[in-house]
């Protein structure tokens, strides 16, 4: 048993820290006590602790990267259902934040770089979605309402399930966006 120069309260030895230059090999004050003091100083002295903080990070960069990147690996089970968990849970918000972004300078700024790049990268897919999208305006292809896959109405998407060659640019099997997305999971897809 040992009292706390702080509090003044007598508790086990095991509610101290250990101190190897304290005659008894304990600190003088209590976990809670030194507790409660760090947060007090942290919360008097957030400038200094913030470069400190950042001081700290800089010095140990490489470290820190390694240490996180492991962690990832070793729990990536466990982080993948924390991120789909948090989603579900903040889905609507993340939408309206997400409708808002692409109304927003930013957003449409974002958009237009990313179309640019994809037109870089797969001009065969540009130029096929433009085919059926030409296609479809002018009557030569008939756009279903309703999946073929699994039969759910709604948006409907070309899916070229033979690939963006120029002979395939209107060979295409409609669905949902779902089942659109399960195909190129699945890899039944040119991506």
């Amino acid at each position: 048993m040992k009292t706390c120069t702080k509090c003044g309260e007598t508790k086990e030895l095991s509610e101290f820290y250990n101190r190897s230059c304290s005659p008894d090999g304990k600190s003088p004050r209590c976990r809670l006590c030194l507790l409660d003091e760090s947060n007090q100083y942290r919360a008097n002295n957030k400038d200094k602790v913030k470069v400190n903080k950042a001081a700290s990070y800089q010095r140990n960069r490489e470290a820190i990267l390694v240490k996180h990147a492991e962690y990832r690996e070793a729990n990536r089970e466990k982080l993948r259902e924390s991120y789909r968990r948090h989603y579900q849970e903040n889905r609507e918000r993340r939408l309206e934040q997400g409708k808002e972004y692409q109304k927003s300078e930013k957003g449409k700024a974002a958009s237009y770089r990313a179309t640019l790049k994809q037109i870089k990268k797969h001009p065969d897919r540009v130029k096929a979605r433009s085919a059926i999208n030409k296609g479809v305006s002018r009557g030569k292809i008939q756009k279903p309402s309703d999946c073929q896959s699994c039969g759910a109405t709604g948006r409907i998407e070309a899916h070229h399930h033979n690939g963006y060659a120029k002979e395939n640019h209107l060979d295409v099997v409609w669905l949902c966006k779902s089942c659109h997305l399960i195909e190129h999971r699945k890899g039944n897809a040119y991506v």
